[in-house]
């Protein structure tokens, strides 16, 4: 690796004590996302101690590839129709007190404090921050959005439903200044809609009567 080679806080290699994992679960099929998966993780410059990858069994294996240039911890799943399983199974991998999340269009554009919080750790629970939104491909301005961040690593925090997935368990949730993370959807977008309306029906059934899935299928 050359010197100007992105390198992680404390590289796993050098068994130092981890503090944050950066866990992600990602589908790349083409070059153009095996390029924004390399993206979301050179964000992560200054935060993450570990890179940890569950990779869906239909990527190509440019998906691999890039997680060997930030020495990553990867796994291939099958994918089961669950953004919520696929989440837990990447925290399962994790070693650090903290997990940061990023999906592989995600990008920090200010972190903020929040390497800052987590050394501290006086932080509670969860920590949030913005997310800017933008579409991309049906014309509506960015939308700015909060959003989970990172967590502390313990069994009784994890993510449930299939799509639009949602954090338990948790028994408190920060601020800890300006983070603000980036959301370029600007590809597949009619496949995503199709998939996440699929998705929705399915934990309907899972959770009928469920107030929150009438309005995110309306969406769609």
């Amino acid at each position: 690796m050359s010197p100007d080679a992105f390198s992680l806080v404390a590289p796993k290699t050098a068994r130092a004590p981890v503090l944050c994992s950066l866990a992600m679960i990602v589908l790349v099929r083409t070059p153009d996302e095996a390029s924004k998966l390399r993206r979301a993780i050179e964000s992560t410059r200054g935060i993450a101690d570990e890179v940890v990858l569950v990779i869906d069994d239909r990527s190509t294996p440019d998906a691999e590839a890039v997680g060997r240039e930030f020495d990553a911890i990867m796994r291939r799943r099958k994918w089961s129709d669950s953004f919520s399983e696929a989440r837990n199974a990447a925290a399962e991998l994790c070693s650090g007190k903290w997990i940061v999340w990023l999906d592989a269009d995600d990008y920090f554009v200010r972190p903020g404090a929040l390497r800052r919080a987590m050394e501290l750790d006086v932080s509670p629970d969860v920590i949030t921050g913005d997310s800017l939104l933008e579409n991309g491909e049906d014309g509506r301005p960015p939308q700015r959005l909060r959003r989970f961040v990172a967590h502390r690593r313990t069994p009784s925090i994890r993510w449930e439903r299939r799509c639009h997935e949602e954090l338990v368990g948790f028994r408190s949730r920060c601020d800890v200044g300006p983070i603000e993370i980036a959301c370029c959807y600007r590809t597949r977008h009619a496949e995503r809609l199709q998939r996440n309306a699929r998705l929705l029906l399915l934990d309907d059934i899972e959770h009928p009567g469920s107030a929150r899935n009438g309005g995110m299928l309306a969406a769609c």
